[in-house]
C-alpha cells in the first residue's frame, strides 16, 4: 500500500540500487559484524552544539549536518518521531547514550564516565555541556557492571554535582497531566485518531536501538544480495552512506530534539491525521499533548529552524506561533500543533473513546472511522472490507499486547474475513524472529485480533546486536 511504503518503508526498505564506486573487499554483512558500521564517519560538533559528519574514507564528500539546519528545507524522517511518541520518559532519555558519547570521543567505560562527569566545562555552550553529562548519567543508570552499581549511590549523594545530573540516576516520579475530554478540540474528518498514554508505555530506547541496527543490517544484506545476483548493479556507496547517516540520526534524535526545543516530556498525547487520496502525504495534522515543556526554548528552536517564515508571540502565559501552515501553542504543561484551516471543535464522545485507558490499562489507541482512507491497510492482515477499526496497545504486565477490533457490514462477512485474517497472520508471523502469539475470533459483525509477546522472550541489547543480521536475512 502507498502509505505502508511511505511510513513502514522508512523503517524497513533500504533497497535502492546504484552502481558502486568500488567493490568491497569483504561482504557488507561481514564488515558490519566486524566494525559495527557500513561507512566510517568522522564527527565534529559546531559552536551551537549541532553534530556534523563527513565520510572518513572519502575527503571529496563535503561535511553535512546530521539534522537539517533549516527545518523547512529537508524532509523529516517520521520514524524517530513515532519512537518518541511510544516513550514513557522525557525525550532526552531516548538518546542512544553510548553512541552519542562515542561521537564526542568520550570513552564509555564506567571509570571514564565518572571522570567525564566531573571534568571542567569544555568549549560547548553550558546547556549543551549539561545535556552531554545528563546523557552520561543515563548510561550509568542503565549500566549493569559492578563498578557502575557501586558508583550510583555515591553520585546521588554528591552535592558537587548539579541537581539535574543527580536526578538522572533516580528520576522522581513526575506528576502526570491528562487531556480533558470535555475541551479536547478535534477535527471531524480525520483518517486516524491516535492516543498515547505515555506513563503506561515502555522505555523506547530499546526500539531506537533496534531500528538503528535494523537499518544498517538491511542495507548490508541488500548490498550483498545485489552483488550475488550478478545483475551488474549493487547498493551504491552513496546509498550505504545514506543508510549509515539515517541510522545515526535515529540514535541521536532525542538529544537533537532537546537541544533545539528544550527539555520536554509527554504525558498524554492525541494525534489526528488526514491523508491525501493516494495516501502519499499528510494533508492535515493535529497533535495535542499534556506534559512538561519550555515555551521559551521552543520559540528559540522554531526561530532557528524557520527564521523569517515564523511569526510568534511569547508572554507569561506561553507561546503562540504560526509556522509552515500550522498553529503552535505551548505552555509549561501543554503543547498543541494544528494545521491551519482544518476545522476542529470539542467532541466529547470521540475524546472519551480515545482517552479511555480501559480495559487492561491501554497505553495506545488508534481509531479508524468509517470514512478513513486507512481502512484499506487492514488488507495486510487479511481484512478487506472493514467499515471501522479500533487498535490498542497494552504494555502493562508480563505481555505486550496489540489488539484490533474491526467492524463489518454483517456477521457473514465478519466470519469469512476472520478466517482469512487467521491464515494471513499465520503466514505473516509463522517465521517471525520472536514468538508472536495470536488469537482471532468474531462476535456478531465484528472481528477481534490479538497479538502478544511475552516480555521474557524479548531480546537483550547484546543478543540484538548479535542476531539481527540473521533476522534480516
Amino acid at each position: 500500500m502507498a502509505v505502508c511504503r511511505t511510513v513502514c518503508g522508512a523503517l524497513l526498505a533500504l533497497s535502492f540500487v546504484t552502481p558502486v564506486r568500488a567493490q568491497a573487499a569483504t561482504s557488507w554483512v561481514a564488515r558490519l559484524q566486524e566494525q559495527d558500521h557500513l561507512v566510517a564517519l568522522e564527527w565534529q560538533r559546531r559552536a551551537d552544539g549541532a553534530l556534523w559528519w563527513r565520510d572518513a574514507g572519502d575527503a571529496a564528500v563535503p561535511a553535512e549536518s546530521l539534522f537539517p539546519v533549516r527545518l523547512d528545507r529537508r524532509e523529516v524522517d517520521p520514524v524517530p518521531i513515532v519512537l518518541t511518541l511510544l516513550h514513557r520518559g522525557d525525550v532526552l532519555s531516548t538518546t542512544d547514550a553510548e553512541r552519542h558519547l562515542q561521537r564526542l570521543a568520550v570513552s564509555t567505560r564506567t571509570q571514564d564516565l565518572l571522570q567525564f562527569l566531573r571534568r571542567p566545562a569544555g568549549s560547548a555552550p553550558a546547556t549543551i555541556d549539561e545535556l552531554d553529562r545528563m546523557v552520561a548519567m543515563d548510561l550509568l543508570r542503565r549500566a549493569e557492571d559492578a563498578e557502575a552499581q557501586a558508583a550510583r549511590p555515591k553520585l546521588c549523594a554528591d552535592a558537587s554535582l548539579a541537581p539535574t545530573l543527580r536526578a538522572r540516576l533516580a528520576p522522581p516520579l513526575p506528576t502526570r497531566h491528562a487531556l480533558d475530554e470535555a475541551t479536547l478540540s478535534l477535527p471531524a474528518d480525520a483518517d486516524a485518531y491516535l492516543m498515547f498514554d505515555h506513563a503506561a508505555l515502555f522505555d523506547a530506547l530499546a526500539l531506537v536501538q533496534f531500528v538503528q541496527r535494523y537499518r544498517l543490517a538491511a542495507a548490508a544484506v541488500g548490498a550483498d544480495a545485489a552483488e550475488v545476483a550478478g545483475t551488474g548493479v549493487a547498493l551504491g556507496i552513496t546509498r550505504l552512506r545514506h543508510a549509515q547517516v539515517e541510522a545515526e540520526a535515529v540514535a541521536e534524535f532525542g538529544f537533537e530534539l532537546t537541544r533545539r526545543f528544550g527539555a520536554m516530556r509527554f504525558d498524554q498525547t492525541v494525534v489526528a491525521l488526514q491523508f491525501d487520496d493516494g495516501l502519499l502525504s499528510i494533508e492535515g495534522l493535529v497533535l495535542d499533548s499534556r506534559g512538561a515543556f519550555d515555551p521559551a526554548a521552543v520559540q528559540h528552536g522554531l526561530l532557528g529552524g524557520f527564521g523569517d517564515a515564523i511569526r510568534c508571540r511569547l508572554d507569561e502565559h506561553g507561546l503562540e506561533a504560526t509556522v509552515a501552515g500550522a498553529l503552535v501553542t505551548v505552555t509549561p504543561d501543554h503543547l498543541r500543533v494544528a494545521t491551519r484551516n482544518w476545522p476542529a471543535a470539542a467532541r466529547p464522545d470521540l475524546a472519551r473513546q480515545l482517552l479511555s485507558t480501559t480495559p487492561n490499562k491501554v497505553a495506545a489507541r488508534a481509531i479508524l472511522p468509517t470514512s478513513s482512507r486507512l481502512l484499506v491497510l487492514l488488507e495486510l492482515v487479511g481484512i478487506a472490507e472493514a467499515r471501522r477499526a479500533e487498535l490498542t496497545l497494552t504494555a502493562d504486565g508480563p505481555r505486550i499486547v496489540a489488539s484490533c477490533r474491526a467492524e463489518f457490514a454483517d456477521a457473514e462477512v465478519a466470519l469469512r474475513l476472520t478466517r482469512q485474517s487467521r491464515d494471513a497472520l499465520r503466514e505473516l508471523f509463522g517465521h517471525a524472529p520472536l514468538p508472536v502469539e495470536q488469537d482471532v475470533s468474531f462476535e456478531g459483525a465484528a472481528a477481534d485480533i490479538s497479538l502478544w509477546v511475552d516480555r521474557a522472550t524479548l531480546p537483550t541489547a547484546a543478543s540484538l546486536r548479535r542476531d539481527i543480521l540473521h533476522w534480516v536475512k
